[in-house]
């Protein structure tokens, strides 16, 4: 088994027990035998171990190449110490400890009888040396890793750059890792950043676009950005609930700000809040130019901070005054009133059968376009104004006002295109600050006239203005706008486009929730009807609608909690902790749900949160406590205390602990009842499964054995042809019954004690050895590392840790056996403490309990108890529909085995693709499927139940089966809503370079080896898919080059150097899918020159076609004849590459090169399939079907 390990850097091996004593220690391993006498020992004269079977694991070696060479044992020392123990009565005392404080798995492994035989025999120079020297790991499954108990631990080989990761911890479960969007800044007070506050640094601050998102995983109350959005949100109430009281209430007339009035008498005084907000804000938003060298740079008497005071207040009170409801119907009310022609649900009760018949909700028709928002803020900062301050002329009060961004309009035009730029670009994309400066007369704003230097310098006085000029626009895009949005908009990303903002009208968005509200709630007619009757089975069968959402009183909720309830989690030091601080009573489960936008529908998702009786019995009654009100406490506490406070989440580890038992469920049923693995995989996962039905099924088609007698070719080929059946369920989650749900529940945690164990995951990867990274910038770096010389590339291996916490069943930690191990990967196991390794199952299933069956949910500050399935987005959704579904591929598969043909059925938790070449067994599928299984909540959707013999492809997640050739090909069409937003907004010399460089990486994990693999696919079909890749990377990198015409050098370098790129990490992708391949009994056969000539003759054909209208864009007649002379470039590197490719086939194989595959021309050549598998629309306005003309 020593052959399943990998070499590890720095270590001989691996090496099997047996001949590391021969080879290291000169000793002959022999096995006992239970016939054998346990007292017998083996002669005094001789070299053999005699020692007990080992039962259910394997020992691997290795060596260290530093260590020692080791001293023979010689043998009669340590037999003659083993009889004189043995004499004494006393067992053989090993060298080693067998038990390590904090590793119980650990110590139970090495407890094992096999131990004591071992190292009492070998004697203790031998164990000594396999301490210091020899790391000893045991495999438990011929097929998976091993786990190391002695020995130097072999994490410490690992490259020192993965040890001084910053932030290492335990990575606790498999957990999203939240991308932060830092920017700089040292005062703890301020909204933004932190680091350095060098002017310098200013332009190259990020302005994020995450905050727009209103429930957005990094928000909390305790972030200072989100703090004054909140404080803004009050001023604006309170202004507007002012200004509709009688004008004698003298106390609310005074707190008004007149700032931004058109009054001549009207000035705040010292009670105006929005003055008192500009005067604790004025550090936090100004902070590059608040500094001593500033002091002396505005006109007049007054100081820096006092300018900007005025500044401030007159930005804030303009915002208070803004008409926002006003802007919203001026540019969205076409879409409110489509939104009220949307049919509305009908009043009678649809059972689940039938609701897959309804029509879906048109979201992507209802959603507002990028300019149409940009359109919205520019009205909005259209009514901002400014007033000179009154010191500044003679402390007389003046009625001058003018526009805030001048009268000319000029600089608001400029906001607004570079604010579509940044709503358009990508969710995580850097775009820097500097961006709202380009283009911006700065001399033209009022409010920065008052700056100057001492000396007429005129470029240090428009230095000093455009400082503060985007000081105060981060202020604005950071927290202004974010809520000038949220008040207008609903803002929501969803998980299949991360990367896209949806902005729906609020009005729209209340009507659309309103309507799912009606589809997911027992009405009150079915509430009673339920009620009637007895078995608690039949109340959940009775047509009830998914969900079965039923509105829960204060009574209601007290009757399920019961009189005494007992605080469950999963993490009970730190709720209890956190319900001392805010109430006596104990925690409670529930799930806040809200609706995310998906595709053409809502889907409801639930978030997990532990919540106090006191505050829930209130939300049943409708009598929450406000929100505005304590975010605001809780924010005025955070910037008490510096932004150092850190308070401790109840909601942190909730499941956390539910979800690891689960899995450990089913590891333990795949390992005693033979079960597959979960089927929430990927096409590596399902890739031997599938590489052998493809073989069988074309064996088949050779020599059927079926077809008996005399047949024509037409009826030969219609009985070998494969038919596929792809089916998606309707609302899985919302169907499925709890009671079989919890059954299933109960099924997988079934231990009363688990162990929490820390591994420490050593995983080996192969890499090239790269040259030394220049001190340039990013992208020349990567190319350095990129280059690679040909037939002298020097491969060596890279160890990379991960970190991971397990549970596994006390019985096994007991019995010192671990399951689960990948294949290839050696874990070592970490100190933990007593207590926190020990996790009750009691305590498991009364969580999951609470969580699965009549579970409280919040939607809309209102409680309800959820009769019907389970909670989408918990932790342990997908595992338990995923497990529960099973039933599926069991009727199903007893489908597929009555008839002789082979068939393949592959399941992704509610997707079902039945492929088979027996017709009737495919009709009988369809018609399974079609019928749905009720008593799991499995109802398929008619409009997706699809039976494909021959004719277009079938898509299954991300990819595209030929039904007729078996061969796969990449779904680019999926890509079509991503391409508009991979941009660097707005345009720069750089921006081709980097977004190519980072789609085609995206490029590159759409690409499973299931597409590349010789044994699956024809050389022509793999060479067509490197071209599709070519031929997506040089639209994009072009499309980027012709946006970026005014901005590029005409030098080689420019494509050149993307070219290098593209090619190095498409070479990196196929060899180490040639790399799992070889491992798997396949193989890849494309050379790197091969990939080089794909991806450059892509880029040849697709530069070739758009030459003549690039050259129409260039200004420029250097870069026109710079364009032709790239295609010359191009054509005559192809022409080298294919030669070169030509030389190598003629004397290796006699096979088509890729060089001749891409010269075929017609209908049905590489180019020409190529070219079709690409001709998709890149949709930047899918989803704004319904705006493209607002007249309509």
């Amino acid at each position: 088994m020593a052959q399943m390990f990998p070499s590890v850097p720095g270590y001989d091996g691996p090496f099997s027990l047996k001949d590391f004593l021969h080879n290291y220690i000169g000793l002959q391993l022999r096995w006992s035998t239970p016939q054998e006498n346990s007292t017998t020992l083996p002669p005094s004269n001789s070299n053999v171990v005699v020692v007990p079977p080992t039962g259910n694991f394997h020992v691997v070696v290795y060596v260290s190449r530093s260590a020692p060479p080791p001293q023979r044992s010689v043998r009669s020392v340590a037999v003659l110490s083993s009889c004189s123990n043995k004499m004494d009565g006393d067992h053989p005392q090993p060298s080693v400890p067998t038990h390590f404080h904090g590793r119980p798995l650990t110590s139970s492994v090495l407890k094992h009888p096999f131990w004591d035989a071992l190292f009492s025999q070998i004697g203790p120079t031998a164990v000594s040396f396999i301490v210091l020297w020899a790391p000893i790991v045991v495999q438990f499954e011929a097929s998976g890793g091993g786990l190391q108990v002695l020995g130097p631990p072999l994490k410490r080989s690992a490259s020192c750059a993965v040890k001084r990761q910053p932030g290492a911890g335990w990575w606790e479960g498999k957990l999203k890792v939240s991308r932060t969007e830092t920017l700089t800044q040292n005062d703890p007070h301020c909204f933004c950043i932190e680091g350095t506050s060098s002017p310098v640094a200013l332009y190259r601050l990020n302005v994020p676009r995450l905050h727009l998102v209103e429930q957005s995983p990094l928000r909390s109350t305790a972030d200072a950005r989100h703090a004054v959005t909140l404080i803004l949100e009050q001023l604006w109430i309170e202004h507007h609930k002012s200004s509709c009281s009688p004008s004698s209430d003298r106390d609310i007339s005074q707190r008004l700000c007149g700032v931004a009035t058109g009054s001549a008498t009207n000035c705040c005084g010292d009670s105006c809040v929005v003055l008192a907000q500009a005067r604790n804000q004025v550090n936090a938003v100004f902070p590059y130019t608040l500094l001593p060298v500033h002091d002396d740079a505005v006109s007049g008497n007054g100081t820096v901070k006092e300018y900007l005071i005025h500044v401030l207040h007159c930005a804030l009170g303009s915002v208070c005054r803004m008409n926002i409801r006003g802007a919203a119907i001026k540019h969205t009310e076409f879409l409110e009133k489509r939104g009220k022609s949307v049919t509305s649900i009908s009043q009678k009760a649809q059972t689940a059968g039938q609701e897959n018949k309804m029509r879906a909700i048109p979201v992507g028709e209802l959603t507002v376009p990028e300019p149409v928002v940009a359109s919205y803020l520019e009205t909005l900062f259209n009514m901002m104004w400014w007033r000179v301050p009154p010191r500044f002329v003679g402390g007389a009060v003046t009625a001058d006002r003018v526009k805030f961004w001048g009268e000319e309009g000029t600089v608001l035009t400029r906001l607004r295109e570079v604010t579509v730029d940044w709503l358009c670009c990508g969710r995580h994309e850097v775009f820097l600050l500097s961006h709202f400066l380009d283009g911006v007369p700065v001399s033209r704003i009022p409010w920065l006239r008052g700056f100057y230097t001492k000396e007429p310098a005129r470029k240090r006085r428009s230095m000093i203005q455009q400082r503060v000029f985007l000081q105060l626009v981060l202020f604005l895009y950071q927290c202004v706008v974010p809520f000038l949005i949220r008040r207008s908009f609903h803002v929501a990303c969803t998980s299949k486009s991360p990367y896209i903002f949806f902005f729906i009208p609020r009005a729209v968005w209340v009507r659309l929730t309103r309507r799912e509200m009606r589809r997911v709630c027992i009405r009150r007619v079915k509430r009673m009807r339920s009620d009637t009757l007895s078995d608690p089975q039949m109340r959940g069968h009775a047509g009830l609608p998914p969900m079965a959402l039923e509105r829960v009183t204060s009574e209601g909720l007290m009757q399920l909690i019961g009189p005494s309830s007992q605080p469950v989690g999963d993490d009970s030091g730190g709720v209890s902790d956190v319900c001392k601080l805010r109430d006596s009573s104990s925690p409670l489960l529930y799930s806040d749900v809200r609706f995310l936008v998906d595709g053409s529908k809502l889907r409801p998702i639930a978030r997990p949160r532990f919540g106090w009786q006191r505050s829930l019995l209130k939300a049943a009654d409708g009598v929450g406590s406000s929100t505005l009100a304590s975010a605001l406490a809780k924010a005025g506490k955070y910037l008490a205390t510096d932004g150092k406070a850190m308070w401790p989440s109840p909601n942190s580890a909730v499941l956390r602990d539910a979800l690891r038992c689960l899995d450990a469920g089913v590891e333990e049923r795949r390992i005693t009842t033979g079960a597959r693995q979960r089927a929430i995989g990927s096409h590596n996962d399902e890739y031997i499964e599938v590489r052998s039905f493809i073989q069988c099924a074309r064996q088949f088609c050779t020599i059927p054995t079926l077809v008996q007698g005399e047949t024509s070719a037409a009826l030969l080929a219609d009985a070998t042809a494969v038919t596929m059946v792809r089916g998606d369920a309707a609302r899985c989650y919302d169907h499925l019954p709890q009671e079989a749900v919890v059954n299933i529940m109960r099924g997988l945690v079934t231990h009363e004690t688990y162990y929490s164990l820390k591994l420490t995951v050593v995983t080996l990867t192969t890499v090239k050895n790269v040259s030394k990274k220049t001190r340039s910038s990013h992208a020349e770096s990567q190319l350095s590392s990129m280059k690679e010389t040909n037939g002298s590339t020097v491969k060596h291996r890279k160890l990379q840790l991960s970190k991971r916490v397990k549970l596994v069943p006390g019985r096994y930690v007991q019995e010192g056996v671990l399951y689960g191990i990948a294949r290839g990967c050696i874990a070592y196991e970490e100190q933990s403490v007593g207590s926190d390794s020990l996790v009750s199952g009691e305590e498991i299933r009364s969580v999951l309990q609470k969580h699965l069956q009549s579970h409280l949910v919040m939607l809309n500050g209102k409680m309800y108890i959820q009769r019907m399935g389970i909670n989408q987005g918990s932790a342990v959704a997908m595992l338990l529909c995923d497990q529960l579904l099973e039933r599926v591929d069991a009727a199903l598969s007893s489908i597929l085995s009555e008839h002789e043909e082979p068939a393949l059925l592959l399941r992704r938790v509610d997707d079902v693709l039945v492929v088979t070449l027996s017709r009737a067994a495919a009709s009988r599928c369809e018609d399974a499927l079609r019928s749905g299984w009720s008593e799991i909540g499995f109802f398929c959707q008619e409009e997706k139940l699809r039976r494909v013999t021959c004719g277009q492809p079938v898509r299954w997640c991300g990819l595209l089966w030929d039904p007729v050739t078996l061969e796969f090909a990449v779904d680019w069409a999926r890509l079509a809503k991503m391409m508009p937003y991979l941009a660097v907004r707005p345009r720069t010399g750089c921006e081709p370079l980097l977004s190519s460089l980072r789609f085609i990486r995206i490029l590159r994990l759409r690409t499973p080896m299931t597409a590349l693999c010789r044994q699956i696919n024809s050389k022509s079909r793999v060479v067509q898919t490197l071209y599709e890749i070519g031929l997506l990377w040089s639209r994009f990198f072009l499309d980027k080059l012709k946006a970026n015409a005014a901005f590029f050098r005409p030098h080689v370098r420019t494509i050149l150097q993307p070219l290098a790129l593209a090619t190095a990490t498409l070479r990196r992708l196929v060899r180490k899918h040639s790399f799992d391949l070889q491992r798997l009994g396949s193989f890849c056969d494309v050379t790197d020159v091969e990939v080089r000539l794909c991806i450059s003759a892509a880029l040849y054909h697709t530069l070739h076609q758009r030459l003549a209208f690039m050259i129409g864009r260039m200004s420029s007649v250097g870069k026109k004849k710079f364009l032709i002379l790239m295609t010359a470039v191009l054509k005559r590197k192809m022409g080298e590459l294919g030669s070169r490719i030509n030389r190598n086939n003629q004397m290796e194989s006699s096979l088509p090169s890729a060089a001749d595959l891409l010269l075929v021309e017609g209908g049905d050549g590489v180019v020409s399939r190529g070219l079709a598998a690409v001709r998709f629309r890149p949709v930047e306005t899918v989803r704004f079907q319904g705006c493209a003309t607002r007249s309509a």
